[in-house]
């Protein structure tokens, strides 16, 4: 399968593969690999379909028709990208519409290419060195991570087709699966999870992907995580759980949904501490809401623990602060 094959079935555009121009004209078919997902590449098939320059003699119908398929296809491509925020600049064209097939640093240009949404520069680089695929930047990120963080799924399908490590974390032992939950990426994250993700991987830490999901307030990603058997009761290194998390960043409607889930609201951290105590002073709600729920908590211990007829009442609403 081609580099140019393989981006339109990621994409969803497999039927205008254009197999006459990938045979006759490579160079070409090269260099819409290298701007697939990038505006240049409109322009560049613009050109390409402008006959009447004097020093074009034109391209056969088959092939014309093959272009202007995908010229379409790429528009259409590029709306939904836009429409995402998948890119913010367009790098600058190189000439009359053609595209800089300059090299970037090696397995640095796969984690360029994701940041920019550029499917094509990323097959290409993993064409160029397989290694590249588990190539860490900086931050300790593999491709998979900044595909993940960023919420490429393009990128992470192809990634993970081609083998990528999904449990490989960063310097902190953050996996994929954790920046995914982190940053709300529901579409990456069920990608992953069906991949074989554990939804219950551990941070140097001990922080898992619910807790940072319910720091955020990202219920969705919360959803899918306990769908596929995400740990409520999971405690971190310093004994935070994600109750914890979402009641120390005020996430009120978080909150419910993990007491719903089952979430101990007495469940204390490391050093003695309650969710309730780990609420912003000024959400009275929130504060109102897990006060109410310490209070029914320690009535169905106190039923459990005490024989019938000796129950003793816990305390009121109002005085777990």
């Amino acid at each position: 399968m081609t580099p140019l094959e393989q981006i339109l079935l990621q994409t969803g555009f497999a039927e205008v593969y254009p197999r006459t121009l990938v045979e006759r004209f490579p160079r070409i078919a090269e260099q819409i690999v290298q701007g697939w997902g990038r505006p240049v590449l409109d322009d560049y098939l613009a050109d390409l379909l402008i006959m009447d320059k004097h020093d074009r003699e034109g391209f056969p119908p088959e092939v014309a028709a093959e272009l202007m398929k995908l010229s379409h296809a790429h528009e259409t491509y590029l709306g939904k990208m836009r429409e995402e925020g998948a890119w913010d600049a367009e790098p600058e064209e190189n000439g009359e519409h053609r595209i800089d097939f300059s090299p970037r640093g090696g397995g640095q240009a796969a984690h360029d290419a994701i940041r920019e949404g550029n499917l094509g520069s990323l097959i290409l680089s993993l064409e160029q060195n397989s290694q590249h695929l588990e190539f860490r930047d900086e931050h300790g990120w593999t491709p998979l991570v900044q595909a993940a963080f960023s919420g490429r799924l393009d990128a992470a399908g192809t990634l993970l087709e081609r083998g990528a490590n999904i449990h490989a974390g960063d310097r902190d032992g953050y996996q994929p699966v954790h920046w995914a939950a982190l940053q709300g990426q529901t579409a990456v994250l069920l990608l992953l999870l069906d991949y074989g993700a554990n939804p219950n991987a551990r941070s140097n830490k001990g922080v898992t992907p619910l807790m940072l999901a319910a720091s955020r307030g990202q219920e969705n990603a919360i959803m899918l995580l306990m769908q596929s058997g995400a740990s409520v009761e999971a405690l971190s290194s310093e004994g935070w759980c994600a109750l914890h998390k979402a009641a120390a960043n005020g996430q009120t409607s978080t909150v419910v949904r993990l007491l719903n889930y089952g979430a101990d609201p007495l469940q204390p951290t490391a050093d003695g501490k309650l969710a309730l105590n780990l609420v912003p002073e000024e959400n009275v709600r929130l504060l109102t809401l897990l006060d109410e729920a310490c209070w029914r908590r320690e009535q169905e211990l106190q039923a459990l623990q005490t024989p019938a007829g000796g129950i003793t009442p816990a305390p009121a609403p109002g005085n777990w602060h």
